[in-house]
Protein backbone atom coordinates (compact mmCIF):
# COMPACT_ATOMS: atom_id res chain seq x y z
CA UNK A 1 0.00 0.00 0.00
CA UNK A 2 2.94 2.00 0.62
CA UNK A 3 4.19 1.93 -2.60
CA UNK A 4 0.74 2.49 -4.40
CA UNK A 5 1.02 5.68 -2.43
CA UNK A 6 4.50 6.36 -3.86
CA UNK A 7 3.51 5.25 -7.44
CA UNK A 8 0.53 7.93 -7.09
CA UNK A 9 2.82 10.88 -6.46
CA UNK A 10 4.54 11.90 -10.01
CA UNK A 11 8.37 11.89 -9.94
CA UNK A 12 8.64 15.71 -10.17
CA UNK A 13 6.51 16.59 -6.89
CA UNK A 14 8.60 13.75 -5.10
CA UNK A 15 11.10 16.28 -4.56
CA UNK A 16 8.70 18.75 -2.95
CA UNK A 17 6.84 15.71 -0.80
CA UNK A 18 8.94 15.82 2.47
CA UNK A 19 10.31 12.09 3.69
CA UNK A 20 9.95 10.63 0.60
CA UNK A 21 13.13 10.11 -0.37
CA UNK A 22 14.32 9.26 3.35
CA UNK A 23 11.79 6.58 3.15
CA UNK A 24 13.25 2.66 2.89
CA UNK A 25 9.97 0.97 1.34
CA UNK A 26 12.29 -2.09 1.10
CA UNK A 27 13.41 -2.44 4.58
CA UNK A 28 9.71 -1.58 6.46
CA UNK A 29 8.25 -4.77 3.80
CA UNK A 30 11.27 -6.83 5.05
CA UNK A 31 10.50 -6.28 8.35
CA UNK A 32 6.82 -5.90 7.26
CA UNK A 33 7.46 -9.51 5.59
CA UNK A 34 9.60 -11.54 8.73
CA UNK A 35 6.79 -10.07 11.12
CA UNK A 36 4.07 -12.11 8.95
CA UNK A 37 6.35 -15.24 8.34
CA UNK A 38 6.59 -14.88 12.95
CA UNK A 39 2.87 -14.60 13.01
CA UNK A 40 2.59 -17.28 10.93
CA UNK A 41 4.88 -19.95 12.68
CA UNK A 42 3.03 -18.58 15.89
CA UNK A 43 -0.20 -19.27 14.28
CA UNK A 44 0.96 -22.68 13.26
CA UNK A 45 2.70 -23.67 16.90
CA UNK A 46 -0.45 -22.73 18.02
CA UNK A 47 -2.89 -24.79 16.25
CA UNK A 48 -0.22 -27.87 16.47
CA UNK A 49 -0.65 -27.33 20.52
CA UNK A 50 -4.54 -26.85 20.17
CA UNK A 51 -4.30 -30.09 18.23
CA UNK A 52 -2.44 -31.85 20.97
CA UNK A 53 -4.19 -30.70 23.32
CA UNK A 54 -7.48 -32.16 21.94
CA UNK A 55 -6.02 -35.36 21.86
CA UNK A 56 -4.83 -34.88 25.49
CA UNK A 57 -8.88 -33.88 26.22
CA UNK A 58 -10.54 -37.07 24.22
CA UNK A 59 -9.67 -39.60 26.93
CA UNK A 60 -10.57 -37.14 29.96
CA UNK A 61 -13.64 -36.57 28.09
CA UNK A 62 -14.16 -40.55 27.82
CA UNK A 63 -13.03 -40.86 31.30
CA UNK A 64 -15.71 -38.27 32.40
CA UNK A 65 -18.33 -40.23 30.95
CA UNK A 66 -17.53 -43.36 32.16
CA UNK A 67 -17.34 -41.25 35.68
CA UNK A 68 -20.84 -40.12 35.18
CA UNK A 69 -22.35 -43.38 34.19
CA UNK A 70 -20.49 -45.17 37.62
CA UNK A 71 -22.00 -42.30 39.44
CA UNK A 72 -25.52 -43.18 37.58
CA UNK A 73 -24.69 -46.80 38.20
CA UNK A 74 -23.73 -46.18 42.41
CA UNK A 75 -26.97 -43.79 42.81
CA UNK A 76 -28.83 -47.14 41.50
CA UNK A 77 -26.80 -48.99 43.39
CA UNK A 78 -27.74 -46.84 46.58
CA UNK A 79 -31.05 -47.00 46.06
CA UNK A 80 -31.75 -50.73 46.09
CA UNK A 81 -29.59 -51.21 48.56
CA UNK A 82 -32.02 -49.18 50.81
CA UNK A 83 -34.99 -50.60 49.70
CA UNK A 84 -33.21 -53.95 50.32
CA UNK A 85 -31.90 -52.94 53.94
CA UNK A 86 -35.96 -51.43 54.55
CA UNK A 87 -37.20 -54.58 53.50
CA UNK A 88 -34.62 -57.15 55.38
CA UNK A 89 -35.08 -54.37 58.90
CA UNK A 90 -39.60 -55.25 58.63
CA UNK A 91 -38.65 -58.82 57.74
CA UNK A 92 -36.42 -58.94 61.15
CA UNK A 93 -38.43 -56.82 62.86
CA UNK A 94 -41.59 -58.85 62.02
CA UNK A 95 -40.09 -62.78 63.04
CA UNK A 96 -38.87 -60.72 66.41
CA UNK A 97 -42.05 -59.78 66.91
CA UNK A 98 -43.45 -63.58 66.54
CA UNK A 99 -40.73 -64.89 68.25
CA UNK A 100 -41.50 -62.37 71.00
CA UNK A 101 -45.20 -63.60 70.89
CA UNK A 102 -44.10 -67.33 70.80
CA UNK A 103 -41.94 -66.51 74.12
CA UNK A 104 -44.90 -64.78 75.76
CA UNK A 105 -47.14 -67.93 74.89
CA UNK A 106 -45.01 -70.16 75.99
CA UNK A 107 -44.34 -68.17 79.27
CA UNK A 108 -47.87 -67.89 80.01
CA UNK A 109 -48.88 -71.45 79.53
CA UNK A 110 -45.52 -72.40 81.73
CA UNK A 111 -46.87 -69.55 84.31
CA UNK A 112 -50.77 -71.44 84.10
CA UNK A 113 -48.76 -74.93 84.86
CA UNK A 114 -47.03 -73.67 87.58
CA UNK A 115 -50.00 -72.32 89.15
CA UNK A 116 -51.95 -75.88 87.85
CA UNK A 117 -49.35 -77.57 90.06
CA UNK A 118 -49.42 -75.07 92.96
CA UNK A 119 -53.68 -74.74 92.65
CA UNK A 120 -53.82 -78.81 93.53
CA UNK A 121 -51.12 -79.05 95.64
CA UNK A 122 -53.04 -76.30 98.08
CA UNK A 123 -56.11 -77.82 97.07
CA UNK A 124 -55.31 -80.97 98.54
CA UNK A 125 -53.91 -79.99 101.65
CA UNK A 126 -56.18 -77.25 103.05
CA UNK A 127 -59.34 -79.79 101.58
CA UNK A 128 -58.01 -83.06 101.07
CA UNK A 129 -61.87 -84.47 100.92
CA UNK A 130 -63.10 -82.45 98.31
CA UNK A 131 -62.85 -82.52 94.43
CA UNK A 132 -60.48 -79.92 92.45
CA UNK A 133 -61.30 -81.13 88.97
CA UNK A 134 -64.99 -79.95 89.64
CA UNK A 135 -63.45 -76.54 91.06
CA UNK A 136 -61.32 -76.19 88.00
CA UNK A 137 -64.15 -76.27 85.61
CA UNK A 138 -66.58 -74.09 87.26
CA UNK A 139 -63.20 -71.38 88.02
CA UNK A 140 -62.63 -71.84 84.17
CA UNK A 141 -66.09 -71.27 83.42
CA UNK A 142 -66.37 -68.42 85.40
CA UNK A 143 -62.79 -67.15 84.10
CA UNK A 144 -63.69 -67.70 80.05
CA UNK A 145 -66.94 -65.66 80.79
CA UNK A 146 -65.18 -63.04 82.56
CA UNK A 147 -62.50 -62.73 80.10
CA UNK A 148 -65.03 -62.40 77.11
CA UNK A 149 -66.89 -59.50 79.42
CA UNK A 150 -63.24 -57.88 79.76
CA UNK A 151 -62.64 -58.03 75.99
CA UNK A 152 -65.75 -56.74 74.61
CA UNK A 153 -65.62 -53.79 77.49
CA UNK A 154 -62.18 -52.91 75.22
CA UNK A 155 -63.10 -53.66 72.00
CA UNK A 156 -66.63 -50.88 73.06
CA UNK A 157 -63.93 -48.75 74.28
CA UNK A 158 -61.50 -48.74 71.00
CA UNK A 159 -64.55 -48.11 68.81
CA UNK A 160 -65.89 -45.15 71.10
CA UNK A 161 -61.71 -44.44 71.09
CA UNK A 162 -62.27 -44.28 66.78
CA UNK A 163 -65.10 -43.18 66.31
CA UNK A 164 -63.82 -39.77 68.60
CA UNK A 165 -61.02 -39.76 66.55
CA UNK A 166 -62.75 -39.95 63.00
CA UNK A 167 -65.08 -37.70 64.34
CA UNK A 168 -62.50 -35.38 65.36
CA UNK A 169 -60.72 -35.10 62.16
CA UNK A 170 -64.03 -34.62 60.14
CA UNK A 171 -64.12 -31.66 62.63
CA UNK A 172 -61.08 -30.34 61.76
CA UNK A 173 -61.40 -30.63 58.29
CA UNK A 174 -64.76 -29.10 58.48
CA UNK A 175 -63.06 -26.32 60.28
CA UNK A 176 -59.97 -25.58 57.90
CA UNK A 177 -62.83 -26.09 54.91
CA UNK A 178 -64.87 -23.16 56.68
CA UNK A 179 -61.73 -21.35 57.35
CA UNK A 180 -60.66 -21.69 53.14
CA UNK A 181 -64.25 -19.91 52.52
CA UNK A 182 -65.76 -23.60 51.28
CA UNK A 183 -69.03 -24.08 52.36
CA UNK A 184 -70.36 -26.77 54.39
Amino acid sequence: MARTMLRSIPTEEKDHVPGVGTLNLEAILAEVKKDLEAARAKIQELEHSLAALREEMEPLRQAEKEEESLRRRLTKLKSRLQTQEADLTAQIQAQLSEAEQKDKEVLVQDMNDDYMAIMKSSWAALLPNSNFEKWDKQFATCSDAYNAEILGQIDDEEAAEEEEESSDSSSESEQEGEAAGEPR
